[in-house]
């Protein structure tokens, strides 16, 4: 139980419901994330502890709240908030038919419901757990009677063994499905119909499952990635990842902050004969900014250097208070820390790939939520055999939209401006051999200025970093994302 977390302040707000769900089945999981979506629509009540990672948010917003969360057991959450929603849609618990799941959660959030694999003694809205459809039936029955229902400002793409982000799609009452963008080619054809179904700059929350690649043609996570962000680029739609991403439902009901403004060292910038700016991977992904970057960020031994991490933009427009939970944070370390937006800002997508139109829409709305978030620039991906002509006109589409530095991530090293927009790919990229990353580092320093390392995020730790820092010459600085995109401005 979460009783040893639970911090001894004043209960000075409504009262806040935690709930430890490590040990549940994924079931009971699903059923507790979709009543979260519900319980949470006008206010933050409830927050449920999925994984181990979940944990140390408990007291950081009760500190953040001042009040002290409630500790329950799932069934005393269910009765407990039993009036907030109107029944529960059955499912089939047999794993044959775990698929049922998605069109449980798309029906619970339309009817404002719980999705369960089992009789939890609510009224019955919707049972689905005596229906033997294969996936396939089931599949084109959700296209055409439930999606039309649905919230279409967005649409989830959730594996279907995951609990998780269920509390999400359940409050905004979006349709999710899980289709293979890679191989099957009926899937292929039906997601094609659900894209088809939604208009450009749709953005698409969730992940493509590894499920879906085939090892047999050589293919892994990556090819499903690969492919569903080239799919969803060509239609002018792009991805927010946020398949692991928990009690997003909460976060978004907690009050805003009435600005975002990152902190800053205030420090001059040093005179160096090269400069090198370090950012951090993967923060496009709201699980990520959740999860696996709280433990890494939060390591008291992580040296005090000018450090960059990427995050999601759709933050300030969704929970601006995790931004700015991390901008406070950052404030008490001494302003070492510069968030920056993630690939390839408003959500991952291969700016290269979208049409001019579309592309301009993208980076206007990446540009105004930058500003929101008081982000300064943007880490981008694209395919990497992409010729420097078109790279400079999608990189001038990002300066013609307001943003002033792009970090050009798994792509050459290229340099320069276009649009207004200063640009450098990445050159270096940093993960556990940090000594190998600083000698690259050093030995790109005798032709050039400037160099952009990449932090592969799931191997970031504070020795690493010590590491790199030791191996680099000393004539060499480490400027944060902010003071690179000046000196270069500079220089030219």
């Amino acid at each position: 139980m979460l009783a040893f977390l639970l911090a001894a302040t004043v209960s000075l707000a409504p009262q806040v419901v935690v709930v430890d769900a490590r040990h549940e089945d994924e079931g009971s999981q699903v059923a507790l994330a979709t009543l979260e979506g519900q319980v949470n629509v006008k206010t933050a009540r409830l927050f449920v502890v999925y994984r181990d990672e979940d944990a140390p948010w408990v007291p950081v917003l009760e500190k953040r709240l001042g009040c002290r969360f409630e500790p329950m057991s799932l069934n005393q959450a269910l009765e407990h908030f039993r009036t907030d929603v109107k029944g529960q849609v059955w499912y089939n618990p047999d794993p044959l038919f775990r698929f049922q799941v998605n069109l449980a959660t798309t029906i619970a959030g339309l009817e404002h419901a719980i999705a369960t694999p089992r009789d939890l003694g609510l009224k019955t809205l919707v049972d689905l757990h005596d229906n033997w459809l294969p996936k396939d039936d089931l599949t084109v029955s959700a296209i055409e009677n439930w999606l039309p229902k649905t919230n279409l400002s967005a649409v989830a793409y959730l594996d279907d063994g995951l609990p998780f982000f269920r509390d999400l799609i359940a409050q905004k009452e979006w349709f999710v499905f899980d289709l293979d963008p890679l191989n099957n080619e009926f899937e292929k054809g039906q997601l094609a119909k659900v894209l088809a179904r939604y208009p450009p700059l749709t953005p698409v929350f969730g992940w493509g499952s590894a499920k879906y690649a085939d090892p047999q043609k050589g293919q892994n996570d990556v090819a499903v990635e690969d492919a569903l962000v080239d799919r969803l680029s060509r239609r002018d739609q792009f991805l927010v990842p946020a398949d692991f991403a928990d009690n997003v439902s909460f976060f978004s009901r907690l009050p805003a902050p009435k600005r975002l403004e990152q902190a800053k060292t205030g420090r001059k910038v040093p005179t160096a004969r090269a400069y090198v700016t370090l950012i951090v991977s993967d923060g496009d992904n709201l699980q990520y900014d959740l999860n696996h970057m709280r433990a890494t960020w939060s390591d008291p031994a992580r040296p005090k250097i000018p450090l960059g991490w990427t995050v999601s933009p759709q933050w300030a427009n969704l929970a601006p208070a995790v931004l700015d939970q991390y901008y406070q944070e950052a404030k008490e370390r001494g302003g070492w820390d510069e968030l920056v937006a993630g690939p390839s800002g408003f959500g991952y997508v291969n700016p290269g790939s979208m049409t001019a139109d579309a592309l301009g829409a993208f980076c206007k709305k990446t540009a105004d939520a930058s500003r929101k978030a008081d982000l300064t620039s943007v880490v981008t991906l694209d395919q990497r055999g992409r010729r420097i002509e078109d790279v400079r006109r999608w990189v001038a589409a990002y300066g013609k939209a307001g943003v002033k530095a792009l970090w050009l991530a798994d792509m050459p090293p290229h340099e320069g401006e276009a649009g207004g927009t200063t640009y450098l790919g990445e050159a270096v990229r940093l993960g556990k051999d940090a000594a190998t990353a600083a000698r690259a580092v050093n030995g790109r320093a005798k032709d050039h200025r400037f160099t952009f390392v990449y932090v592969f995020a799931w191997e970031l730790s504070a020795p690493m970093l010590a590491d790199f820092v030791a191996g680099l010459d000393k004539d060499i600085a480490i400027v944060s994302p902010s003071e690179m995109a000046g000196l270069m401005r500079a220089k030219s």
